[in-house]
């Protein structure tokens, strides 16, 4: 049994210091975002750490896994072992297995998230109930839900929801309007934010941020918006039982901007630089963000090619009615002409212009300074508005430009 002394939060009311009457201690660290970067354990004779980069996952300093969308890849030295979850409806990770079939954990859970049987535990891979981390230092047993922990011992919520003034009539520690039969709270916030499943277009999220974006029908958002017999809880659970969560895959996205940068910084076999992109896509029919790689251009602009749809208000990537164009990336690589320097930013004139005509937002990445090989590079940005931004991200450093483009560009009207 643990005895948990005293939990200090920071200001985004996450824990920052757990201290259990054993003098054992557990110690978060976060962006300013709030997502988590490591966790610390202390015990009176032994010390532990985990870094979050990304998808993966550094144990003492040794990379243990790497998430994909369908399990996880552990290493025995340079060799990959792949894991697959074998998911309930409520995305719940009932079964784990290897890439030879063998079954390595079985789990069973109570309604409200509680392990009551676990079976064939040659794999300790923490990821349970909702798929979410589960921490058992000292007994802890907390789901990690990304904006609160949850305790599914008592089916409640470690912090108040932010939208707790919203709706009295329920604690704001309740989870899931004690419904999670029906429900699940994909991060530990009741509301997402939403955008039309035929363009895209931001629709609204409750007056609240949050984490987690869903493509839904603009008639059935209005209508569940619309319905004065519901309170607001009520109304962001019909919404999330109508929406499809977008999926972002970042793994693919992050490999294709590292490989924007690198050829952009290397010359080609003439010897002449060249700017690389990729288009940053949406699929409607899968709810996926994903990039798709262009054609590369000279050494200082790139041609974006896409199919106009005016009548919804889209641009196509690959094919009419395909892929949605969304964003797009390119590399800005030394100059051809010597003794000319390129500018770490956007162009103030062909950059903007683009954005501007196109109404996505483009990114340009860093690569005049020699070849990247690899290494993380910064990341610029201007918006259709004609807003420039500098560094606001990395190459493989955890920046989610899927999720940026995304934002952006529902919101480009």
């Amino acid at each position: 049994m643990f005895i948990v002394v005293v939990v200090t939060y920071n200001v985004l009311n996450l824990p920052k210091v757990v201290t259990f009457r054993n003098g054992n201690t557990i110690t978060y660290t976060y962006d300013g975002s709030g997502n988590k970067l490591s966790v610390a354990y202390k015990a009176v004779s032994n010390f532990g750490k985990i870094d979050y980069v990304g998808n993966k996952v550094y144990k003492n300093g040794t990379l243990s896994m790497m998430h994909t969308e369908e399990g996880y890849i552990t290493f025995s030295g340079a060799t990959p072992t792949y894991h697959y979850y074998l998911k309930d409806h409520q995305g719940n990770n009932r079964v784990v297995m290897n890439q030879s079939g063998t079954v390595e954990q079985v789990n069973h859970y109570y309604p409200f998230g509680g392990l009551f049987g676990e079976g064939l535990q040659t794999s300790n891979q923490p990821y349970k109930y909702n798929g979410k981390e589960l921490d058992r230092f000292e007994g802890l047993d907390l789901y990690d839900y990304g904006a609160r922990m949850y305790d599914a011992a008592r089916g409640g919520w470690g912090t108040v929801d932010p939208l707790g003034e919203k709706y009295y009539s329920m604690s704001p520690y309740v989870y899931c309007a004690n419904n999670p039969v029906r429900f699940i709270d994909p991060d530990g916030m009741s509301y997402d934010d939403y955008y039309s499943s035929l363009n895209g277009a931001y629709l609204g999220s409750d007056n609240m941020i949050s984490k987690n974006m869903r493509l839904i029908d603009d008639d059935k958002f209005k209508q569940i918006k619309n319905d004065v017999g519901n309170n607001i809880l009520q109304k962001g659970l019909s919404l999330q039982a109508e929406g499809t969560k977008i999926k972002i895959d970042d793994a693919k996205i992050q490999s294709n901007l590292q490989t924007v940068a690198d050829k952009s910084s290397t010359p080609n076999a003439n010897g002449e630089y060249q700017e690389h992109q990729i288009f940053l896509t949406l699929d409607r029919q899968t709810a996926t963000i994903s990039s798709y790689v262009g054609d590369p251009g000279t050494h200082d602009k790139t041609t974006i090619s896409y199919y106009p749809a005016p009548s919804i208000g889209v641009n196509y990537v690959d094919r009419p009615g395909g892929l949605v164009l969304i964003g797009q990336a390119h590399g800005h690589p030394p100059g051809n002409i010597p003794g000319s320097v390129t500018a770490k930013t956007m162009s103030g004139d062909f950059d903007v212009q683009t954005s501007a005509s196109i109404n996505i937002p483009i990114y340009g990445l860093d690569a005049m300074d020699g070849p990247t090989n690899g290494s993380p590079t910064a990341i610029h940005r201007v918006t259709p508005n004609g807003v420039i931004m500098n560094n606001v991200g990395k190459t493989s450093s955890g920046f989610n430009i899927g999720r940026d483009a995304m934002q952006i560009w529902g919101k480009r009207r």
